[in-house]
């Protein structure tokens, strides 16, 4: 294993120390030294209290996380029998570890078994829940298995049984997948729940909706996803900046583009400071740069927001950029937009504009005018290109019959460790 620092064991540690401590080590991959420090832990004979089982519970609960995350079956098993020894019972949040773990992995068997094993109820409820993440994993478990035969009935149960908002939601998800019911058959189910439940019911919101959309985009069903958006704009419930997101992705992967410029236009008013619209305004640059005809001040709209909110590039929207710009003519938003972000870059990423541009150069629809800019450009960002691609890059000029540019390309080349071949020096 990898060598930790570990906290001193002894009885007075701070249990939030410890927990934190454990946390980590299951975060980085050292779920087997976390188990030995929370067993030199407990040896220490401290009688905990209400707080402190609390904490030692949570514990337990971070290492089965991590031999779960792991894929350590053998450890996980060992793990849980260790907790329950030590008193860990099994509520909704060890069933959700261990049932999930098993119906990621297609064990039918143990993934039944788990999931079908009685659970005991939090302080002071009468009925115990699986969490909404328990019955998500086993619902796409049981479709993607043909067990559905098995699970319907487990989930009408669950209706009758008055669950949670978040369960609610799940079991729509179930009508929608696991019961093919339409959009207008999964709201008459949902008017059924709130004349059928207390006022603890929570009617549906946005969250709702945009499961069920995250749902049809799952099976390509982009018409489904804009009728359960329009279904939730019919009953008064406003979409979300995920919503916003989820049409931009889903209508520029069927090339509505004008569809997501609706999108991204209603997405701009919302509350994007976790910059979770970022990869998606990526791929909208990405798709208009790629169009036949590309709306230009359309692009730069998408680029210049991005710009004002300090948000780099992706290696692949960047390339898309440069090269529009490169056709353009216009050199000086190509070195604009590769000195805000490829520095910014990683070496793999680097590569990837690079490359970019070289196969630009490579490719004789381009003019030769156009193929030295581009080359000017590699020369002077890309200044660790290796001696291979420049000695290509040379040959495309020689074979362009511009042996003035290969020379120059020549000379910018070691010397010491590059040779003419013959046919270059029948150009000279």
């Amino acid at each position: 294993g990898v060598q930790t620092c570990a906290l001193p064991i002894y009885p007075g540690s701070l249990l939030v120390e410890a927990r934190d401590f454990v946390k980590v080590l299951t975060a980085t991959g050292n779920t087997l030294e976390a188990r030995d420090y929370l067993v030199q832990y407990l040896s220490g004979g401290k009688e905990l209290n209400d707080h402190g089982s609390k904490q030692v519970k949570t514990m337990w609960l971070y290492l089965m996380d991590g031999f779960s995350a792991e894929g350590n079956e053998v450890e996980l098993s060992e793990t849980f029998n260790m907790a329950t020894a030590n008193g860990l019972q099994y509520d909704a949040a060890v069933q959700d570890i261990m049932t999930s773990f098993y119906a990621s992995r297609n064990n039918v068997a143990k993934a039944k078994e788990w999931f079908t094993k009685p659970i005991v109820p939090k302080a002071g409820a009468e009925v115990a829940y699986p969490r909404a993440s328990t019955l998500l994993s086993i619902l796409h478990f049981a479709l993607r298995n043909n067990e559905l035969e098995w699970l319907n009935p487990i989930f009408r149960s669950i209706v009758q049984s008055n669950p949670d908002k978040a369960n609610w939601d799940v079991i729509l998800l179930w009508a929608a997948e696991g019961l093919e019911k339409g959009p207008e058959e999964v709201e008459r189910m949902m008017d059924v729940m709130a004349r059928h439940n207390d006022e603890s019911y929570k009617q549906p919101d946005m969250d709702t909706f945009n499961k069920l959309v995250e749902s049809a985009i799952s099976r390509k069903n982009h018409y489904l996803a804009e009728r359960y958006v329009a279904l939730a704009e019919r009953r008064g419930i406003r979409p979300n900046a995920k919503t916003y997101i989820m049409q931009m992705d889903y209508r520029i992967d069927a090339q509505d583009l004008s569809g997501a410029q609706g999108a991204y236009d209603a997405l701009r008013a919302e509350d994007l400071s976790e910059r979770q619209d970022i990869r998606v305004a990526n791929k909208y640059i990405r798709a208009l740069c790629s169009a036949s005809s590309p709306n230009y001040d359309k692009i730069m709209s998408v680029v210049t927001d991005l710009e004002e909110r300090n948000a780099r590039l992706e290696a692949d929207t960047l390339s898309s950029l440069v090269i529009l710009h490169l056709k353009r003519g216009d050199m000086t938003e190509v070195v604009n937009s590769l000195q805000r972000n490829v520095f910014h870059h990683d070496l793999e990423d680097r590569d990837r504009t690079r490359d970019a541009i070289f196969d630009y150069c490579l490719d004789r629809n381009n003019s030769t005018a156009q193929v030295w800019d581009a080359y000017t450009v590699l020369r002077s960002v890309y200044p660790e290109t290796g001696r291979e691609l420049r000695t290509r890059l040379m040959t495309e000029f020689f074979d362009r019959r511009r042996s003035d540019m290969a020379c120059h390309a020549f000379g910018h080349i070691d010397r010491k460790s590059t040779r003419l071949n013959s046919s270059h020096r029948l150009y000279l």
